[in-house]
């Protein structure tokens, strides 16, 4: 199957060619697919002949627009504008005369092949618009079969329209479309939809680099609009809460309001049921006592409008209401049906599923005749003794959610007031229970409005600083230290998934305020090498089922990593809390936090920790697309310096050869003819070289193009330790004259060796750059207060970044010196004459 558009674009201008106006349709473009970073090319593609200068202009235009769409979809403050500019500069740049966003939808749930939309679109001048005809703005991908497998895929079409089925064609046809690209897009492993480029006025060709290019891209605008739309379901599920906290606050002060107008705990309690029972839409509750030992009373029933008192329970027939009739005269509950406690001593609420609870067969029985399947067991604290319970019933299908959990124990606390309010005189009862409801109120209102702002604010500031600051790692560095700090926590880690080693890499860390992006010596070892998953259990389970995992010490054994426990005992660390960073079902990371307390988290403060979690993953979501666009310039680039290689100095290469052979045998018989060629290899020698002197300086660093080296090793300095513990100085010596270029970028490489050395090894606070200028030799220095190490116990594998120093150096005429003691930091010297690097 031949590939259409993957054509130079001579051929199009060629008067042959079946693209010219004399021949619009292109007898031999048929359905093309072509892999991403694989496309298939006709041998056109390949002809060094066929080497275009204005497809590198082209290509180099496309890298432009790369960075500033990926610039424009991370920083603006209105997404659709964003996505509408970015669809103009794709547009403009590859020469198209419509680009837009296709999205995929399931139109119901008896579907075989999903439905297609436009979201986006842009038009250059003239061309009609494909959101006004509405058979060209949507429709089924069961019109297109073939297109819908290969895109699934993930691979690239590229056809012409009237090659298409109908209706498709004709659909597209209407809205001026003669060819089309369509690059599909990932958004969390899945196929979302696809960019389409429309070429109506004239059939053009797009090159592999710029089709992989465009599928980045593609995934990034895909990544936008999905991360946009998380946001906002976060948003969505804040509102929830509120109104849930409304509907909380509203039954609290019915209560308040019921409490105020009795003159007995008595009369207190049918009122509270009847309120719990309208607003958790249940149809039975109750109110158990058990104010002395494990004993408990069923007191008050309440039952579909009908509530029985202490005396009506009595009277109970036992022949016809056994279950009643025993709950009422006093019973003892098994350890297991509250899991684990006793009712005294229990603090917390319990669930209970009667489907397929074994503690109490008879009332698991009863319950299930009655219609409920699930039981909130809410205990009544009265002086840090549960001296009672607030029971609501509830069908299998209606689970409590943690708003009702929260608002089940605000009720009881409630009843525990009304209950020691009960307790006191009559005379001083009601001014009693006035104050001490107004101060729980009171104390409520203000801790729910302070924990309302603190996550608001911390929530916007995280936003706002991922729509702002450029660098994804500085944004990173400060999301874990807002989670760090609002946890509580003395130490986080994360660290990085590796899907296709099924591992995990520590990224970075937070420490005494600080953030650190290497291992630190005091902690475990195995954080120092990939982890296994498979040793990992909570990993693969909290994947399955998101939520803030929490260990205490008495939970450690057996449960932490090699190495882990003996850590938390010598720092004193009590507890941890840990969570998977998802995207959707993608697993990025894991998150680890150690308290030196033990952990005891709310369930508002999990929401919020498990809400930075979440944007955490998402830079490290756009961190992963960031590198991979960064590998597919990269590797656009070493292809072509391979080129660049091949048809020079290979080429000059093989002719030496060649004239050298040619004198074999014949320097002594015919000595001019020898001579003449080896005149031709000597000059192909000169010719080889310059080339490689070309090719060299053509990797030279861009910042030196413009500046000089001091300002330049300043510059990358500071760069390279922003964000970082190591502070670094760089300070210029004697007077500076201008340096060959040679010299300029070595001592740059250099000097960036050396300090990527520190940074990885040395664990220093400082490090000092000294440029000076003699007028016998230039001389960088750089010195750092590190832990300093044994130069020879270093190997060659570990020692690769010294000996490329040291070449350089001596490529420069120079010398280089190291000296370096374990405990005593180490120091870097390299002095090359002014004119090194200029013979060679």
């Amino acid at each position: 199957m031949q590939e259409p558009f993957l054509q130079d674009d001579s051929m199009a201008q060629s008067p042959h060619s079946p693209l010219t106006p004399e021949n619009d349709r292109c007898n031999d473009l048929q359905f093309g697919f072509a892999q991403p970073g694989q496309h298939k090319t006709n041998s056109l593609s390949h002809n060094p002949q066929s080497h275009n200068p204005q497809t590198e202009i082209r290509r180099d235009r496309l890298l432009e627009t790369t960075a500033t769409v990926a610039h424009l979809l991370l920083t603006a403050a209105n997404l659709d504008s964003s996505i509408q500019q970015s669809l103009q500069l794709l547009g403009e740049t590859l020469e198209s005369d419509r680009v837009n966003v296709v999205e995929n939808f399931a139109p119901d749930s008896n579907f075989l092949f999903p439905h297609w939309r436009v979201l986006y679109e842009w038009d250059s001048p003239g061309t009609p618009c494909q959101f006004s005809d509405s058979t060209a703005a949507q429709g089924s991908y069961e019109e297109i079969p073939e297109i819908f497998e290969r895109l699934q895929q993930g691979q690239t079409v590229a056809y012409l329209i009237e090659d298409s089925p109908e209706p498709f064609r004709s659909s597209q046809l209407a809205v001026g479309v003669k060819a089309t690209y369509l690059v599909p897009i990932q958004v969390e492993g899945q196929w979302w939809g696809v960019i389409g480029l429309d070429d109506c006025q004239k059939v053009r060709h797009r090159s592999s680099a710029e089709l992989s290019v465009l599928g980045v891209l593609a995934n990034c605008v895909g990544s936008a609009i999905q991360r946009q739309r998380t946001q906002q379901a976060l948003l969505q599920a804040e509102l929830v809460r509120v109104t849930e906290l409304a509907r909380s606050n509203e039954a609290l002060q019915q209560t308040i309001d019921t409490l105020g107008s009795l003159d007995n705990f008595d009369d207190f309690i049918p009122a509270v049921l009847t309120i719990v029972a309208r607003t958790f839409n249940a149809a039975d509750c109750a109110y158990y006592e058990h104010k002395w030992d494990q004993t408990v009373y069923l007191r008050y029933w309440y039952s579909s409008g009908k509530i029985l008192n202490p005396m009506e329970l009595q009277l109970l027939d036992p022949e016809h209401h056994q279950v009643l009739h025993q709950l009422a005269t006093g019973f003892t509950v098994p350890l297991e049906h509250l899991h684990g406690t006793t009712v005294r001593d229990r603090t917390h609420a319990v669930i209970i599923d009667h489907t397929c609870a074994k503690s109490v067969p008879d009332f698991h029985a009863f319950a299930i005749s009655q219609g409920w399947g699930l039981e909130l067991n809410q205990p009544l604290l009265v002086d840090g003794k549960a001296d009672g319970a607030l029971v609501i019933y509830r069908g299998i299908n209606q689970p409590f959610s943690d708003a009702e959990i929260m608002l089940a124990e605000g009720l009881a606390k409630q009843l525990a007031l009304a209950m020691q309010a009960s307790r006191l005189s009559a005379q001083a009862r009601n001014r009693a229970v006035e104050t001490a409801i107004a101060r729980e109120r009171e104390k409520a209102a203000q801790q729910q409005a302070a924990e309302l702002s603190r996550a608001n604010t911390l929530l916007r500031n995280s936003l706002s600083r991922l729509s702002t600051e450029p660098n994804l790692n500085d944004v990173l560095g400060q999301l874990l230290l807002e989670v760090t700090r609002y946890a509580g926590a003395s130490v986080a880690h994360v660290f990085s998934y590796d899907a296709t080693q099924d591992a995990l890499t520590l990224k970075l860390r937070v420490r005494d305020e600080q953030v650190f992006w290497t291992p630190a010596d005091d902690e475990p070892v195995i954080f120092r090498s990939p982890i296994s998953v498979t040793t990992t259990p909570v990993f693969t389970h909290l994947c399955q089922h998101p939520q803030l995992a929490t260990l205490n010490i008495s939970e450690f054994s057996g449960r932490l990593w090699t190495g882990v426990s003996e850590w938390f005992q010598a720092k004193r660390l009590r507890g941890t809390s840990s969570c998977v960073l998802l995207v959707g079902d993608r697993p990025f990371g894991f998150l680890a936090m150690a308290f030196s307390h033990p952990v005891a988290l709310r369930l508002v403060d999990e929401e919020l920790i498990l809400a930075l979690a979440q944007q955490i993953a998402l830079v490290m979501q756009l961190t992963t697309l960031a590198e991979a666009a960064k590998e597919t310039a990269l590797l656009e680039e070493r292809n072509r310096f391979a080129r660049d290689i091949h048809d020079t100095i290979a080429q000059a290469l093989t002719g030496i050869i060649l004239q050298l052979e040619a004198t074999k045998g014949i320097v002594a018989t015919q000595p001019e003819v020898a001579h003449e060629h080896l005149a031709r290899a000597r000059a192909l020698a000169r010719d080889g070289l310059a080339e490689a002197r070309r090719s060299v300086w053509a990797l030279r660093p861009e910042a030196l193009e413009s500046q000089d080296l001091p300002t330049v090793l300043h510059y990358f300095a500071q760069r390279m330790t922003t964000g970082t513990r190591l502070k670094a100085t760089v300070e210029v010596t004697g007077t500076p004259f201008p340096l060959s270029p040679m010299i300029e970028m070595n001592l740059l490489r250099i000097g960036q060796e050396a300090l990527t050395n520190v940074l990885r090894h040395a664990q220093a606070t400082a490090v000092y750059l000294t440029l000076h200028f003699g007028s016998e030799a230039v001389q960088l220095d750089v010195v750092d207060d590190g832990q300093g190490f044994d130069p020879e116990q270093i190997t060659v594998d570990q020692g690769f970044g010294l000996i490329g120093m040291q070449e350089r150096s001596q490529r420069l005429g120079g010398r280089f010196s190291l000296i370096s003691h374990p405990g005593s930091g180490t120091t870097i010297s390299v002095t090359v004459p002014p004119s090194g690097g200029q013979a060679t």
